[in-house]
């Protein structure tokens, strides 16, 4: 059924008969009603409704991690949400069946890093680089803090009442960013989240550096970077 929006005059949302309106973008779209499916999907459907909402997971969890959404905002020229962008930026590179593919918590270009690793732990994850010297970050000045975020795919549940894959948010405490210092980043899990993070055989993690202002504003993020690289 559909309904008025803004009155007698105003825009039209839901089905009519066999039209459905919708509204996207600030504009009102109308589009055949589709009709009821009656053979089962195949194995490419399958597959690519997997991957469209293994991608749509990825992109809720990113986008719930604010450092990380700051850097997603869509500028004047780009419809959609920070979410949107995530999600079509990592649908063309994720695998779902190995994790063989690729995924960005933060936008392709960023400064580069001198030999950054992820090590999963029982109950947590390391996160390290060598010093940023010769990384490129303009605004020295500006850059006061440094934090590590990310996310970390599980998949082959363990536990039979888990869902095939889950996918949990990360973001270290801050630190002092010391240009010619090491950088090292403890995340341990607890409680519900560490008996998530231990139902799974199969973990990957993504993560990039963020430098902050000394009102933690987000200034510049690292390239992604992902454990087993």
């Amino acid at each position: 059924m559909a309904r008025l929006i803004g009155g007698i005059f105003g825009m039209v949302s839901g089905k009519v008969g066999d039209v459905v309106y919708r509204r996207r973008f600030g504009k009102t779209i109308a589009c055949a009603l589709p009709s009821k499916r009656t053979t089962p999907l195949s194995e490419r459907e399958i597959a690519l409704r997997t991957k469209f909402a293994f991608a749509g997971k990825i992109a809720k969890t990113i986008n719930s991690i604010e450092i990380l959404k700051h850097f997603w905002k869509p500028n004047k020229s780009e419809q959609g949400t920070s979410c949107n962008k995530i999600f079509k930026n990592n649908y063309r590179m994720i695998e779902v069946k190995d994790l063989s593919g690729e995924i960005s918590v933060v936008p392709m270009y960023g400064f580069n890093l001198n030999n950054p690793s992820i090590t999963i732990g029982e109950t947590n994850i390391l996160i390290e680089c060598q010093s940023l010297r010769g990384c490129i970050l303009k605004d020295k000045k500006r850059n006061k803090y440094i934090t590590a975020a990310g996310i970390i795919v599980l998949r082959n549940p363990i536990v039979e009442s888990r869902a095939l894959y889950e996918i949990i948010p990360f973001k270290s405490e801050m630190q002092i960013l010391n240009m010619k210092n090491n950088q090292s980043f403890n995340f341990q899990f607890t409680g519900a989240q560490l008996t998530l993070f231990q139902s799974y055989a199969v973990k990957k993690a993504y993560a990039a550096f963020i430098t902050t202002d000394e009102k933690d504003n987000p200034i510049k993020h690292s390239v992604t970077f992902s454990s087993g690289e």
